[in-house]
């Protein structure tokens, strides 16, 4: 046997997927995950932001949260987790996970109610930020 590197897409990512569902349905477990990517349009259609991740066992991961260089500082990283968060309610999540690193946006996340659960040191010169929120219920 040999290990190869290979492009995770089409049937090999298929093929992961089912071998994951089959071993968790053993188990008794049934985890389907559903990504999603949503982007923030200003009124000409030019993009201004970004939001991607996936739901997935009644919690959100937020796996990128992006806005234009030119445009952050203005609002729009704000309504974009505004977005998913009532996203995130919509599907009766318990919460949302994300994590960051240290020169992106640690602090955006806890002036938005984020709470920092771990932080991996010496990742790359910087750190990476892991943090939660939990939804109340309406």
């Amino acid at each position: 046997m040999r290990i190869e590197k290979i492009e995770y897409e089409g049937q090999i990512k298929e093929w992961v997927i089912k071998n994951f569902e089959t071993y968790n349905a053993s188990k008794g477990f049934d985890l389907p995950k559903t990504d999603f990517c949503y982007a923030l349009k200003d009124d000409k259609g030019t993009l201004v932001g970004v939001a991607k991740g996936s739901l997935q066992a009644a919690w959100l991961h937020l796996n990128d949260l992006v806005v234009s260089d030119d445009l952050r500082g203005q609002g729009h990283g704000t309504q974009l987790l505004k977005f998913i968060e009532d996203l995130a309610k919509q599907h009766n999540c318990h919460g949302i996970t994300l994590n960051t690193l240290g020169f992106q946006a640690p602090d955006f996340y806890l002036q938005h109610g984020y709470e920092e659960y771990a932080k991996l040191d010496n990742f790359g010169g910087t750190q990476k930020h892991f943090f939660k929120k939990e939804l109340k219920k309406d």
